[in-house]
């Protein structure tokens, strides 16, 4: 936590806007939930978002289920609850 606060301080002498981060880290949570990578090891950590690679300025844009996949009457978006004793 210390190593991220520094980090965070960091970016705050560069002149950072503190909103400006926050704002990275509300597109960086809507993108981990829509990814399903919450509760993973593939969520940064909050030293490395807030570090000089400063990830917090990234898009985090939510990917789109593409047309053709959501047209696909074989495509299933959760595999868990598809009855594979049936034959499409």
């Amino acid at each position: 936590k210390s190593a991220a606060f520094k980090a965070w301080k960091a970016r705050l002498n560069e002149g950072v806007n503190p909103e400006t981060m926050l704002e990275g880290v509300k597109r960086y949570a809507g993108w981990v939930s829509a990814t399903g990578n919450s509760g993973t090891q593939f969520v940064k950590q909050a030293v490395t978002f807030f570090g000089p690679d400063r990830h917090f300025e990234e898009s985090w844009v939510v990917p789109s289920v593409s047309g053709a996949r959501s047209e696909d009457p074989f495509f299933k978006s959760n595999y868990d609850s598809v009855d594979y004793s049936q034959v499409p």
